[in-house]
């Protein structure tokens, strides 16, 4: 099992006077009227059950433990494909070109948007073409576009294309995708295709894309936020424009994004059991050689930078060296697999390993565990570490510890919520 890394993330009662309107974080088809008398309490109550209770329910397939990823099933120009679903990246590509659909030629104006929407948030704000510029495709003469994955080590590239995506019967969108029709040693042609949900900031490549979540959101099909729900073996469920109470226990702890580009959060420490692993949190961030923690449906284990993983190392070995696998030549930390005789006997005391995220504006820090059962995998006759180091990154929280919280991608209020999850089917 391998965790492929794609990067390819309170208002006080008032009374309005006059008449008004006023959104909930970034819902435009939703506008709630104020008059003089409402209180603004009881409008955003009304507004947030909307937001729990209407949507669209989609099914995932796959799953961690069956060596699998997530995969949701799309149309495109009315071919159906088995697509990844992906948190770390923007762009929907298939690798099949679908009869119907239409080349973007590299003089259109589509092509030409090197752009993206977010760019007033960041770096690129005041910048033409930041990502380069639009080029032709000698292939087809159509817009080209190359995706890289993978800290670069994977990479898609191809031609764009627009045509009609559903992510779901009643879910359809015009929008702009990519053909694949020339990559390397990546999973969307070992697959149907990947679909992005993260922001358009990282679709630029260099046309920027907006998401069909983003077409959708801006034709007020959908609030602007999802929830995933995943399973160890049955797959999961996607919630697209609400939160499902039925799936989660408790209540919703948030987590504001650091940057609008991947789901981005601001990972403050890891904890072995109750033990701190002691790393200067500036190892965790956003910096100009790493792009920070966050949170990935397209990494199938959990990543962590160097500095981290020598943390939890020696964390686990300074109060947990009597347990297999932890101490000694043969272990976990060196990539080494143990035999499950060996540890299934212990595994009951092997701690949880707990992830610090900075709250929501006054709201305290959320302490996020997972048991030994979420990163200790079963391959075989062994037991294998799922929690891997990658460079230039924080934490990559992957599929193994989203099977464990109901999690919601608010992109309107640039926050992420978490909750435990009860059932998701």
């Amino acid at each position: 099992l391998k965790g492929i890394f794609l990067f390819a993330v309170l208002l006080c009662p008032i009374i309005i006077s006059a008449q008004h309107s006023f959104r909930l974080g970034n819902v435009p088809h939703r506008i709630v009227n104020a008059t003089e008398n409402d209180n603004l309490d009881d409008l955003l109550s009304s507004e947030l059950t909307f937001r729990r209770q209407a949507g669209n329910a989609i099914p995932l397939t796959g799953g961690v433990l069956l060596g699998e990823y997530y995969f949701i099933n799309i149309s495109v120009s009315g071919t159906y494909y088995n697509a990844l679903i992906d948190t770390g990246s923007s762009n929907l590509l298939v690798s099949k070109l679908p009869e119907g659909s239409n080349l973007v030629t590299c003089e259109s104006d589509t092509c030409q948007r090197c752009t993206p929407n977010n760019a007033a948030a960041s770096w690129a704000s005041n910048v033409t073409c930041a990502f380069g510029t639009p080029q032709c495709n000698g292939v087809d003469g159509g817009c080209y576009f190359a995706v890289s994955y993978d800290g670069g080590a994977q990479i898609s590239t191809g031609s764009l294309y627009t045509s009609t995506v559903c992510l779901d019967s009643n879910l359809c969108v015009e929008s702009t995708w990519g053909y694949a029709n020339n990559s390397a040693d990546y999973p969307v042609i070992l697959h149907n295709g990947i679909i992005g949900f993260a922001s358009d900031f990282n679709s630029c490549n260099p046309t920027c894309v907006p998401t069909p979540l983003d077409n959708l959101f801006f034709s007020n099909q959908t609030s602007n936020l999802f929830s995933i729900c995943l399973t160890p073996t049955e797959g999961g469920i996607i919630d697209i424009g609400y939160i499902d109470d039925t799936k989660f226990t408790g209540e919703i702890q948030w987590a504001p994004m650091e940057v609008d580009r991947w789901f981005n959060i601001i990972m403050k420490d890891v904890l072995i059991g109750e033990t701190s692993i002691q790393v200067t949190p500036s190892a965790y961030r956003t910096a100009n050689d790493a792009i920070g923690s966050f949170v990935d449906s397209g990494t199938s284990t959990i990543l962590v930078g160097p500095l981290i993983h020598k943390g939890i190392q020696y964390a686990f070995q300074k109060g947990y060296c009597n347990l297999p696998g932890v101490c000694g030549k043969e272990n976990f930390f060196d990539s080494k697999c143990i035999p499950a005789d060996k540890v299934g006997p212990y595994l009951n005391q092997y701690p949880n390993v707990s992830f610090v995220i900075q709250g929501q504006d006054d709201q305290p820090d959320l302490v996020l565990p997972i048991p030994v059962s979420s990163y200790l995998i079963k391959i075989n006759e062994t037991y294998c570490f799922g929690i891997g180091k990658s460079l230039s990154l924080g934490v990559v929280l992957g599929d193994l510890f989203m099977e464990n919280y109901y999690t919601v991608f608010d992109r309107g209020n640039l926050q992420l919520g978490f909750a435990p999850i009860t059932k998701c089917l």
